[in-house]
């Protein structure tokens, strides 16, 4: 039977805090755990998705950067946590676009349930990019990349980072990704590599990785057209992974729709799907939360998880076949 997403109606929710990306969370013994990070992270928990308590703001122990947000979470097996965050240091030198600037991807740790977090430092980064305000039309980045999300695979020893990127000309842009050994999340500085098209040769500080999903239309055009912010989770019953995506419609980043993609091997990048739209237009930074009975979390889902956008949610998806 072919794989197929539909949606239903569902009671609504809407996550505590102020939602600004991908809302990433971790089961414990104590109760589910959920970040939302707009410009800076908070945390929040509770016994289930539906009664979360509020948000309290996270600290950078060291080296905090001014603007941050935690997009993805793994729960070590000794009980640390480690992030994937989206940096943005904005250059204020277009009037008219006040929140321009060149993003980039960096890695955090924690010992105390990510109420502080120690810096790792960045480890996906597009250094020259050109942020003269008539370079682009677009109205928030020249290029870089951002918006991380990732699969924790032990079968293949790896994580694999998915990533949207903004650099360059078209046929670079859309979802590009890269990976890093599991023994190396304590220490992954110059330790990630971007997938080209036939390997995983460049390096994610100043690399040029080839996307899985690229750009129709460069984010550089007034008509641009790509994907973005995308949200990967383990579907148990489909037993693959699937991808939520964004979609633009243009520089100012109009949403044309929410999409999916399904990958059968997270270690292969050639077998992504062709992304299918689950709804048309609609509001940025798509995800699942999957369901209590399973302790799912946006990284792992059944077939009838909470769908969010903007952190609310009104539907679950349904999913089918494999």
């Amino acid at each position: 039977m072919p794989r197929r997403a539909t949606l239903h109606p569902a009671r609504p929710l809407r996550l505590p805090g102020r939602t600004d990306c991908n809302s990433p969370c971790f089961w414990n013994d104590r109760g589910l755990h959920l970040f939302t990070s707009a410009q800076t992270p908070s945390l929040t928990s509770g016994p289930s998705l539906d009664r979360l308590l509020h948000p309290h703001a996270v600290r950078m122990l060291d080296d905090e950067p001014k603007r941050w947000w935690i997009e993805a979470i793994h729960l070590h097996a000794d009980g640390r946590l480690f992030a994937l965050y989206h940096r943005e240091h904005y250059s204020r030198r277009c009037p008219d676009r006040l929140w321009f600037t060149t993003p980039a991807i960096g890695m955090a740790w924690s010992r105390d349930g990510g109420h502080s977090w120690h810096n790792l430092g960045l480890i996906l980064e597009d250094p020259g990019v050109d942020e003269r305000c008539e370079a682009t039309p677009n109205t928030y980045f020249p290029g870089g990349v951002g918006d991380p999300s990732w699969a924790i695979d032990p079968a293949s020893g790896h994580a694999y980072i998915l990533f949207s990127a903004y650099t360059g000309p078209a046929h670079l842009q859309g979802i590009q990704i890269a990976r890093l050994a599991l023994s190396d999340l304590p220490n992954p500085a110059g330790k990630v590599w971007r997938w080209t098209g036939t390997g995983w040769t460049e390096p994610g500080i100043g690399g040029t990785g080839r996307p899985v999903l690229p750009a129709t239309r460069s984010w550089h055009e007034h008509r641009s057209d790509a994907f973005w912010g995308p949200s990967l989770h383990r579907n148990l019953a489909l037993g693959c992974h699937v991808v939520l995506l964004n979609r633009t419609q243009g520089p100012d980043w109009t949403q044309e729709g929410a999409y999916l993609a399904y990958i059968e091997d997270i270690a292969d990048p050639t077998s992504w799907s062709a992304p299918e739209r689950l709804l048309e237009h609609g509001g940025w930074y798509v995800q699942v939360i999957g369901e209590t009975a399973l302790r799912g979390t946006d990284s792992l889902a059944g077939e009838a998880p909470r769908l969010f956008i903007h952190g609310q949610s009104s539907h679950v998806v349904r999913f089918e076949g494999g």
